[in-house]
């Protein structure tokens, strides 16, 4: 039988008055967590990350490319799904990027000041939410817990669709939220409108919001049935909202590249054997090993040495549970963020593992729910007067010196020591290579860069500054391949430099070190750490 508020001994509207009711001090403490948020999110944003990753440069140049022209880069007008790599990639990120980049340039801060936007909402709303469930002391815990997170702020500074992702499922369920404590029909058909929304951030979400909309209605059955009217306007609103991905999804197969590439339910393969898959990879996604110590093994995505929460979670999570459903007003709240924390973990299960560790991006769904949890396991020991004030306040002391000692070592790594070991993953050096062969274009006629870049053309595109209109005009020939490179256009050829170097009589050639090593460089770009990315020569 779902839990309502009915239930408790408070009835509903003083309880809501009384959880959401914000002293001065509630003001303060909320202002002070966003402008941490904000700063931890802001600060050398262009040079933590080291450097642009591929997916970072196609989402902003796709941007700069609608933003002059109304076309993706393949010339594709006001696109539903960007075809980007042959990947066919969600929208929402992009065009939320447009504004970005019309206001601060085609630029690595430009790219990732969106998702640090979308990130420092996400931390509000997360706040706003634990707030209405369980009042603000644990709103703003929660607003903390989300702010130093070392699994939302590496994608808040990372210019993806990540943190995108979350604020639109926040906002979901902070409207269903505020509904089922308000009766305000509006909040429904926003929530309806928020999670139609979140389909168009990334793929992976079709595996998860029309469950966690389902989770909710579970959650509060006595309270949808008794307004199944205004249910049924919210699912519609839903419904009419995906119509457009629905549609583009439907006319175009190749639409489905990354998701035929990365799903484990395929058609020629046992059922039983791709469910055992899945049921595994999501227990993963719980495994202490991924939550607490080591996490996402793709270090352009988490800082390696470090789990995707802190080890103090370890603590939280149980007493925040617990507290949950202690308290019978709670049980509501509590049920509902364990089915989120639940479900969040499935669209990741559902895809290959390619790194062998569960994916922190597909599997990001859940984390504002962790936050919440987290924060409450805090306040379950805040309210245990039976413990007595000395032993409360020496285990609230120790939890804050653990949180602490957890957040300040994993910040001084992901400030100092990240940059240095990530630099690879990141490709770093492609940016100087570029800006190097862009002052010596001129005075060559063919330019060949290294295919050991992940996808080399994106990359010129996106610090040349290249104009759409001309790269739209090109004959080019792109294979329909997922993640093909672009092998010509212009006066550019992507292959074996040392293949090219036989062949051509002139030309810029841009190298890995360990090639042509007997050919001097005309310049050689270092990784931070002292080693060669990338070699210039002439010809």
């Amino acid at each position: 039988m779902p839990f309502t508020h009915q239930e408790s001994k408070v009835t509903p509207a003083k309880d809501t008055q009384s959880r959401t009711a914000l002293p001065c001090i509630g003001w303060l403490c909320i202002i002070a967590v966003l402008w941490l948020a904000m700063a931890l999110r802001c600060v050398a944003l262009d040079q933590v990350p080291p450097a642009l990753h591929s997916e970072e440069a196609v989402n902003g140049y796709e941007a700069y490319s609608l933003l002059k022209t109304g076309r993706d880069q393949w010339g594709n007008p006001w696109p539903v799904t960007i075809r980007g790599f042959n990947d066919y990639r969600r929208p929402g990120f992009i065009y939320s990027l447009i504004p970005f980049v019309a206001t601060l340039g085609l630029s690595a801060f430009g790219v990732r000041a969106a998702a640090a936007v979308w990130g420092l909402l996400g931390v509000l709303f997360t706040y706003r939410l634990a707030r209405d469930m369980f009042g603000w002391p644990a709103g703003t815990l929660a607003g903390l817990m989300l702010a130093i997170s070392p699994w939302h702020l590496p994608f808040s500074r990372l210019g993806v669709e990540a943190t995108l992702t979350i604020l639109t499922v926040v906002l979901g369920v902070l409207c269903a939220w505020r509904w089922f404590i308000s009766k305000r029909r509006a909040w429904l058909i926003g929530a309806g409108l928020a999670f139609g929304l979140s389909l168009y951030t990334q793929p992976t979400a079709q595996a998860f919001t029309p469950l966690m909309a389902a989770a909710f209605v579970l959650v509060s059955a006595r309270r949808v049935w008794q307004y199944k009217r205004v249910a049924m306007l919210a699912a519609l609103v839903l419904v009419l909202t995906t119509i457009p991905l629905v549609y583009s999804l439907a006319s175009n197969p190749q639409t489905w590249n990354r998701l035929d590439a990365v799903g484990v339910l395929r058609p020629d393969e046992p059922l039983y054997k791709s469910l055992t898959i899945v049921g595994r990879q999501w227990l993963g996604h719980f495994s202490p090993d991924y939550l607490f110590v080591h996490g996402d093994a793709q270090k352009y995505y988490h800082p390696p040495g470090f789990g995707q929460l802190y080890a103090v979670d370890a603590l939280l999570l149980p007493l925040g549970v617990l507290g949950m459903f202690w308290a019978r007003k709670n049980r509501s709240a509590g049920a509902l963020l364990m089915a989120w924390i639940a479900l969040g973990a499935l669209p990741a299960a559902l895809t290959i593992q390619e790194m062998g560790t569960p994916h922190s991006m597909r599997g990001i769904f859940g984390l504002p729910a962790y936050a919440i949890v987290s924060a409450q396991g805090i306040m379950t020991i805040w309210n245990a007067r039976h413990l007595g004030t000395r032993w409360r306040m020496a285990l609230l002391g120790t939890l804050a010196g653990l949180l602490i000692w957890n957040a300040a070592t994993f910040l001084q790594n992901y400030f100092v020591v990240y940059p240095v070991r990530a630099a690879r993953a990141f490709e770093y050096g492609v940016k100087e290579a570029v800006e190097y062969i862009t002052a010596h274009e001129d005075e060559y006629d063919a330019i060949v860069v290294t295919n050991w870049i992940s996808q080399p053309h994106i990359f010129v595109l996106f610090f040349q500054r290249y104009d759409p209109r001309r790269f739209q005009a090109e004959p080019i020939e792109y294979s329909p391949k997922l993640a093909a490179r672009l092998k010509h256009w212009d006066k550019y050829w992507v292959g074996d430099v040392e293949k090219f170097y036989a062949e051509l009589e002139h030309g810029l050639f841009v190298a890995p070190p360990h090639m042509l090593e007997d050919v001097e460089p005309d310049l050689v770009i270092y990784y931070p750490n002292g080693l060669p990315a990338f070699k210039i020569i002439s010809k």
